[in-house]
């Protein structure tokens, strides 16, 4: 170790006697004060067995391993050793073993015991990735049920240390000052919104940084593809020369990462252009200014079954502090911030959890293979939301990971061996039971989707080069090959991004072909079909992201959950009626320069998400689904319609085929509610007797204005809007509009009334008056019925003035209640007088009626004195010409 004295030295006694007493530890140490290459080898010196320290990155967990192991002069594997995804240079020798966090996880559920582990250190805990939280919180469990001696230390510069030791059964907090001088803070707001603003006032603080001050400069910007933009500006400036510009992102090779990382060369400069990546653990040599964008790029989970997407968002003040710290570690130094003081009082104190924000099938997946079916007994900083896990066990459970009982299925163990996420380990593990053949290809699919694209302009780079072609077959042929991929730009092919993919699918082969022979996932296939098919190993990760071609045929698709997606623009994948989409929606902005600005400007935020990758799924393959009998009331062509059905074969939102059929066949549960939709869209009318129903209607409508709510309210809305109640039953072999004219609407209204009100109804409101008529043959006087029409305001007797000669009253309706009213008509039907008081009209107006009409209509008679008369039948007069 260098003899230098780092901040941490002062409380490495104190830290080491508080693990000896209570095994469990907080430090809260500022950035520079060396804590990630003094607290290891302080607990490894003072306790036997082995110290894992967890970084969150792999450029972090190399770069500390390798600084660590030049200071005592080995090589990473002896002392100090290494275990990342793909990588593993240990030794029985080994005292401290730098790993990443999903590496812990798989230990834990290989050996829950951790043999030959005495502590476990977790650094840069502030980043709360969701590895760290299921580490820590499958320790805890070990620790308080198989392994009491198992030393836990938390460490981090930014973090809510006291909930953290809360969390650890109080555990102490040792505090730690950073070795820093001091750093002038200058704010260069950028002027206006959007990334081409924000790139080049980048570019010119860069180039201030270069001229007032005369170390490097370390550069923080939200992803690859604005570290590519900001390079390519930064060597079209002249200020530049003898400036080395270098770029530092986990997309590159670990030789490129060493370069940023190492000194300038002698007599230069460099310009480091990084993401998040240099924020903690890693120290980037002769750094004296930092530039910091202020932005970061963050995946963020659209929930199962959607799509997540990168986010470009605000970083928080904690990391804006972690940036600030990387300009005094050397010397007094400056960090150009390009947002005003006011906005930094407004950013969030700390970053979020991925916890709560991110797909959590892996979670559900990894509880349940510890054994855990209700996660809150397990302790977390921030439990998992219940929301999400339980959609990440659905998801778990239709990819057959997890049996109907949550238990990992040997499909689901097999897939936490590969250390996959469910989706792409599920796929490898059909290919590894389909041969060799699909075993590659599956593993070339999940190293493509883990690593990002190699084309620029592709899916994950952040390349904002325009579109480019989705297809996943391309990808996978130019892994293949050295060639651009089928309808690609010439030069969009990144080599050193293709050869990572090709060597992370080689080690991920060489990883399944180490599995035990116990999966469960034989893909099966319909004749013609191999079981190495590209759509076939899919399916076996991606069955619920099938979409099917819109009928608008302009490249938007339909998912089977629901949604939809679209092509690029003629993208040659648009004619395929069927895919399997892998990846949409791209990059998102968010933050002050709004979501998606900038980005794709043919491609706004209200539309459906870009596809970014997919393949052809054949329609053999497309799953059963359920066969749905659809029912419906057609209104397409003439007429108001009528009853079509439909065999349906549905996969979720998609309908896969459908062949018509002849509703006389189906049953009557089958077609009622067509029936009655089609009623309510064209009225009662499609019903028989309906002049009888409207008529009672009326009748009855009177009855419960003058009577009371006793009576049923039988109006058309109220009809309508209680048709199942009433109309169904009486629907039996009714399959078609025509047959509806066999329903008899006034049976079916008379039959809603109770046998007392059927008895009552013609004495309170009957439909029709007998008249007295003249004396028959035989002495009985015969006259006419005449309907009474019972209009919204009164009932109404319409009847010609000769047949009421000798009445001085009507009945009275409703019980005596009621007045009749009376129109008295002229012989020729027209209305000659309205009144409720027939005695009155003889008595009065009848007399000047009598003199104007007498002369009109000779024939008839018109009495001086009609209550003495006797009725007169009426007479059937020709209409006048």
């Amino acid at each position: 170790m260098p003899g230098d004295v780092l901040p941490i030295d002062a409380v490495l006694g104190q830290l080491v006697d508080l693990l000896k007493r209570g095994r469990r530890a907080v430090v809260a140490a500022e950035p520079g004060s060396g804590k990630t290459t003094r607290v290891p080898l302080a607990i490894a010196d003072a306790f036997p067995g082995r110290v894992l320290v967890l970084e969150p990155r792999r450029v972090a967990a190399r770069s500390m391993a390798g600084y660590l192991a030049r200071t005592r002069g080995e090589a990473v594997g002896a002392s100090i050793g290494l275990t990342t995804r793909d990588d593993r240079k240990v030794s029985e020798a080994t005292r401290v073993e730098f790993v990443t966090e999903g590496v812990l996880t798989r230990r834990l559920q290989r050996d829950p015991q951790l043999r030959g582990v005495t502590t476990v250190v977790f650094d840069e805990f502030h980043e709360r990735s969701l590895a760290a939280d299921v580490g820590l919180a499958l320790c805890l469990d070990v620790a308080a049920g198989l392994r009491e001696d198992l030393r836990i230390v938390v460490m981090s510069a930014t973090l809510d240390h006291d909930a953290v030791a809360t969390l650890l059964d109080g555990a102490p907090v040792v505090r730690a000052a950073g070795r820093s001088f001091e750093v002038e803070t200058l704010y260069r707001p950028v002027p206006s919104a959007g990334p081409q603003a924000r790139e080049a006032a980048v570019v010119a603080a860069i180039l201030e940084a270069l001229t007032d001050t005369t170390g490097d400069v370390l550069v923080f910007l939200a992803g690859a593809g604005e570290i590519r933009r900001t390079e390519r500006r930064l060597l079209g400036a002249r200020a530049t020369a003898g400036v080395d510009v270098l770029a530092l992102h986990g997309q590159l090779s670990p030789s490129e990462q060493d370069r940023a990382l190492a000194p300038a060369a002698l007599g230069r400069r460099k310009v480091v252009l990084a993401t998040n990546v240099a924020e903690t653990s890693l120290t980037v040599q002769g750094v004296t200014a930092v530039v910091d964008s202020g932005m970061v790029r963050r995946f963020r989970e659209g929930g199962t079954g959607r799509f997540g997407r990168l986010v470009t968002e605000r970083i928080s003040q904690a990391e804006a502090d972690q940036r600030r710290g990387r300009a005094g570690r050397l010397c007094p130094g400056r960090c150009y911030r390009l947002w005003t003081t006011a906005d930094h009082a407004q950013l969030r104190p700390l970053a979020g959890a991925e916890i709560l924000n991110r797909d959590l099938s892996g979670l559900a997946l990894e509880l349940a293979a510890w054994g855990v079916s209700d996660a809150l007994t397990l302790r977390w900083l921030d439990p998992p939301p219940t929301d999400r896990l339980e959609a990440g066990r659905v998801l778990d459970t239709e990819l057959g990971l997890l049996d109907g009982q949550g238990r990992p299925t040997p499909t689901g163990r097999s897939v936490l061996e590969l250390g996959l996420e469910p989706r792409l380990g599920a796929i490898v593990v059909a290919g590894r039971a389909s041969g060799d053949a699909g075993l590659r290809r599956a593993c070339q699919v999940a190293a493509l989707i883990e690593e990002g694209d190699f084309l620029d302009g592709g899916f994950f780079t952040g390349i904002e080069a325009g579109p480019i072609g989705a297809d996943l077959n391309d990808r996978l042929d130019a892994l293949e090959g050295d060639r651009q991929p089928a309808g690609s730009v010439t030069g969009r092919l990144n080599e050193g991004r293709r050869r990572r993919v090709r060597l992370r699918a080689q080690a991920l082969e060489q990883r399944a072909r180490r599995l035990p022979d116990k999966s469960n996932a034989h893909p099966s296939t319909p004749p013609g079909l191999g079981a190495t098919s590209l759509a076939v190993l899919l399916l076996a990760g991606m069955s619920d992201r099938i979409a099917q071609r819109r009928d608008s045929g302009d490249g938007r698709y339909r998912l089977r959950h629901g949604g939809g997606v679209q092509l690029p623009a003629n993208d040659p994948l648009g004619r395929e009626r069927y895919l399997i989409i892998l990846d949409a929606g791209g990059l998102a902005r968010s933050g002050p320069t709004g979501p998606n600005q900038g980005h794709n400007p043919s491609h706004t935020a209200s539309a459906d998400p870009l596809v970014r990758l997919a393949a052809p799924l054949p329609a053999a393959l497309v799953p059963t689904g359920t066969e749905e009998i659809s029912v419906r009331w057609s209104t397409s062509g003439s007429g108001t319609g009528d009853v079509v059905a439909q065999s349906v074969q549905r996969l979720d939102e998609l309908v896969v085929s459908a062949r018509d059929l002849n509703p006389g066949s189906l049953r009557d549960h089958d077609v009622s509610d067509a029936l009655l939709e089609g009623i309510r869209r064209n009225g009662l009318s499609v019903l028989g007797g309906v002049d009888r129903a409207t008529a009672l209607q009326r009748r009855l409508h009177f009855c419960r204005a003058e009577l009371g709510s006793r009576w049923p309210d039988v109006s058309d809305a109220v009809l309508l809007a209680s048709l199942e109640e009433w109309l169904t039953p009486f629907l039996v072999g009714v399959r078609r509009r025509a047959d509806l004219g066999r329903v008899d609407l006034s049976q079916l209204l008379w039959s809603r009334l109770d046998s007392q009100q059927q008895r009552s109804l013609d004495r309170l409101a009957p439909s029709s008056l007998s008249l007295p008529g003249r004396p028959a043959g035989g002495g009985s006087r015969v006259g006419r019925k005449i309907p009474i029409d019972y209009e919204p305001e009164r009932p109404m007797l319409a009847v010609k003035l000769q047949e009421l000669f000798g009445l001085r009253d009507l009945p009275r309706l409703a019980d005596g209640a009621v007045r009749l009213v009376v129109q008295l008509l002229s012989p020729a039907g027209r209305p000659i007088a309205i009144t409720d008081d027939l005695e009155r009209f003889w008595t009065g107006a009848y007399q000047q009626v009598r003199s104007e009409l007498r002369g009109r209509y000779p024939k008839h008679a018109w009495p001086e004195d009609p209550l003495a008369a006797t009725p007169s039948p009426p007479i059937r007069l020709r209409p006048p010409r």
